[in-house]
């Protein structure tokens, strides 16, 4: 429609004057240059040749119905005036005159578009008004003033009086719907094609790229710290950053990460030497036992005790159906602290005749369930010796200062006694006097007596 209008321009307001301005006295002439004067001969020549590219698109300029179209004395008799167009093959047909009249009844109204149906077939069509303009009025106004050769060629009895600014017919192009939805479908599926491509470059780029910024550097990282969980890499990375992104960043924080890691892993290390030197360094058996009397840490004394026999300590022997209620065991002991969820320590007499001083104190998970125990043993048996001797010692000082102060009390009175018995063997003495040193020996040997009573007492009292 862009194309006819300019084409229906350039006829009007410059073929057209330049064709009156050679043939100056063309209204006299019989001669009337229609394929460069007449806008509706050119413009429709035009369109066939249009139509050569594009054959399914049909071009109509027509004129017809001209309802407005009436002069002054035709109007005072109410005479219709030229119902048809100067040149007969323009006529309007039924749907076209249709619309002339909506054109004419609605004036502001200057182009139309919508699917009609002809013979069951679907058409898109785009109508425009045509407007008489003053430079049309030369050739359609007074049949009079019009070149005579147009009269000679059309006559004078349709397409004049016309009035400037009146709907005088339409041009209109149409194309069957089908061809409209072939051409949409061509393009739809062409868009389809070129935008699925687009899209499989773009998702194939993006998944490059993806893959080369985020998936290869996140599955190294991964794949370092599946080696580090496993063992197989060391802690001590140090990942080059190759970007100043998201994932530099990632692989900045990983570098950090690992390095303190390993730091912490050293240390570890070291202060497990350490605790594992001094828990080798402890003279006595020393053991983390499980509640089933395995064992899952010994230090060196324990595992010598171990591989000696030494019934103190949870040896390949040990199993709890062998637990002696009577004579008590490792496992006794340990039945008792799950049992009773606190600490036991006992001292013990072995089969060996050695004396072990047996402490066994547990270990709770978040439920209160004894789930390991740390046995601790240390023979006592040199200890128990060196006690019995001082025991002994310290008896036999005890004898000796009772048997001191036993011969001490007896001598006192013995002496009295021996004194006496002398006096009377020896020397003359009265009646009185006599009696006095019997009585002295009396009393000395009742001294003596009693002093053996109380050593009798006691000894009794012992047993």
């Amino acid at each position: 429609m862009a194309q006819i209008s300019a084409v229906g321009d350039y006829i009007k307001h410059t073929l057209r004057p330049k064709m009156f301005e050679i043939l100056p006295n063309v209204d006299n002439k019989e001669e009337f240059v229609v394929e460069a004067m007449s806008t509706t001969h050119v413009t429709q020549e035009v369109m066939k040749r249009f139509n050569n590219d594009l054959k399914d698109y049909v071009y109509r300029r027509v004129s017809d119905n001209l309802k407005s179209v009436v002069d002054v004395a035709s109007a005072a008799t109410n005479r219709r005036v030229s119902d048809n167009p100067l040149n007969p093959k323009n006529r309007a047909d039924s749907f076209h005159g249709k619309m002339i009249s909506y054109f004419q009844e609605n004036k502001g109204q200057r182009s139309w578009n919508g699917i009609i149906k002809i013979e069951g077939q679907e058409f898109l069509i785009r109508m425009k008004s045509i407007i008489a303009e003053k430079g049309c009025l030369k050739c359609h106004g007074d049949p009079k003033q019009a070149p005579k050769g147009l009269i000679k060629k059309y006559g004078a009895e349709s397409g004049f009086r016309w009035k400037e600014g009146a709907v005088i017919g339409v041009e209109s192009v149409t194309i069957p719907m089908a061809v409209t939805f072939g051409q949409i479908r061509g393009i739809a599926v062409s868009t389809f094609i070129l935008g699925f491509i687009t899209l499989l470059f773009l998702f194939v780029s993006l998944q490059g790229a993806f893959w080369s910024l985020v998936s290869r550097p996140l599955k190294r990282l991964t794949t370092i710290f599946e080696g580090i969980v496993n063992g197989t890499e060391p802690l001590n990375q140090n990942l080059p950053i190759t970007a100043k992104d998201e994932i530099g960043e990632l692989t900045a924080s990983f570098n950090q990460m690992a390095r303190h890691l390993y730091e912490a892993q050293e240390k570890t290390k070291k202060n497990a030497e350490t605790l594992r030197s001094i828990f080798e360094g402890i003279s006595d058996p020393l053991a983390l036992v499980n509640p089933d009397c395995t064992l899952e840490i010994t230090n060196q004394a324990y595992r010598e005790w171990v591989s000696k026999g030494i019934n103190a300590v949870f040896t390949s022997k040990c199993y709890p159906e062998n637990c002696d209620a009577d004579t008590m065991c490792p496992i006794c002991f340990l039945e008792k602290l799950k049992r009773e969820k606190m600490a036991v320590s006992e001292y013990w007499e072995g089969d060996d005749g050695r004396y072990y001083y047996i402490h066994l104190y547990p270990i709770f998970d978040d439920y209160g369930n004894v789930i390991k125990a740390v046995h601790y043993v240390k023979d006592i048996t040199d200890k128990k010796q060196m006690e019995e001797q001082m025991r002994r010692a310290e008896k036999l000082a005890a004898v000796g200062q009772l048997s001191a102060g036993i011969a001490h009390e007896i001598n006192n009175p013995l002496g009295g006694i021996r004194l006496c018995f002398n006096n009377l063997m020896t020397t003359d003495m009265d009646v009185e006097t006599r009696k006095m040193h019997i009585d002295v020996i009396n009393s000395g040997l009742s001294k003596i007596q009693d002093i053996i009573r109380q050593l009798l007492d006691f000894q009794k009292g012992r047993h």
